[in-house]
């Protein structure tokens, strides 16, 4: 499997970032309109030399730093940019959307993926053979990439939500190595941050009942009883789960009774979440 060209990165002098399209990362793609990525850097991690065809070679710069980042400690972050499942096309031009991250010090992966049309789980294969390959770079690029995050909304909250707890999981292997993905490396990252993740489909009537059925007052007997069952069914679901608090105690639902969910939910909201420790720059000072 071919490695990234280090003398053929791009340079984006407005946003100071250098970056790489087009980037094959499995070796046997099955539809090469996604199965690219690109890579966005940012300036000071490098220092390059024109080639004088718009291109530049670069080597890591150890030295400077960005928010407190270096090139050797710097983390990743990939979007999971894939409402309903969709297909990602591959980058194709530059794109200002990544300044904020790379300004930020991250390096921004950009990472096509097939989506529902091709089947599940070709869009979580994709990405995990996306962060396969960033990693076997790893000895080429600056960053730490063992500080690999995600993230998304909706459908792609729920297949970044799926990288974040299937990494490295067996059942993926057959499919990684249908389209030539790197077999050496880790796919497991260290964070996953989730919008509104639509993971539970198979739940999802369910718990609509649940929470909205009882505000539905134009059903009709036999509609009634079903929406009923339907709640009832997800509070012994969500019994099944065996949810916690911080002290062990189970937090349950009982008779489907929407305040009991509440009450859950608000226990393990006192958790902080990602966005919490970012503000804070706990994480930050967690990372460097």
């Amino acid at each position: 499997m071919p490695k990234i060209d280090m003398t053929a990165w791009n340079y984006n002098a407005e946003d100071d970032v250098y970056y790489q399209l087009g980037i094959q990362y499995v070796a046997n793609p099955a539809d090469t309109q996604y199965e690219t990525l690109g890579l966005f850097v940012p300036g000071s991690y490098f220092d390059a030399r024109e080639n004088g065809d718009g291109t530049y070679t670069v080597t890591v710069n150890k030295k400077k730093s960005v928010d407190g980042f270096t090139a050797k400690t710097a983390p990743f972050v990939l979007p999971i940019q894939t409402p309903g499942y969709a297909a990602l096309e591959a980058p194709t031009a530059y794109t200002h959307d990544v300044k904020s991250y790379t300004d930020a010090g991250f390096i921004f992966i950009y990472a096509g993926a097939r989506g529902r049309d091709h089947g599940a789980p070709a869009g979580v294969t994709d990405f995990k053979a996306a962060i396969r390959y960033v990693r076997y770079n790893k000895n080429l690029l600056p960053g730490n990439t063992e500080r690999l995050f995600t993230y998304g909304m909706s459908g792609g909250g729920a297949q970044s939500a799926i990288l974040g707890a299937s990494g490295d999981a067996p059942k993926y292997e057959k499919y990684l190595e249908e389209i030539g993905a790197v077999m050496t490396e880790s796919d497991a990252v260290m964070g996953s941050m989730d919008w509104c993740p639509i993971t539970n489909l198979n739940v999802a009537d369910e718990a609509y009942e649940w929470e909205l059925g009882s505000a539905r007052t134009n059903l009709d007997e036999k509609t009634k009883a079903i929406s009923e069952g339907l709640a009832k069914s997800f509070a012994a679901y969500i019994n099944f789960l065996g949810l916690t608090d911080e002290n062990g105690t189970p937090l349950t639902l009982q008779d489907g009774n929407p305040a009991d969910l509440r009450e859950c939910a608000i226990t393990l909201r006192r958790q902080k979440t990602l966005t919490a420790l970012i503000e804070e720059k706990i994480l930050q000072e967690l990372l460097i």
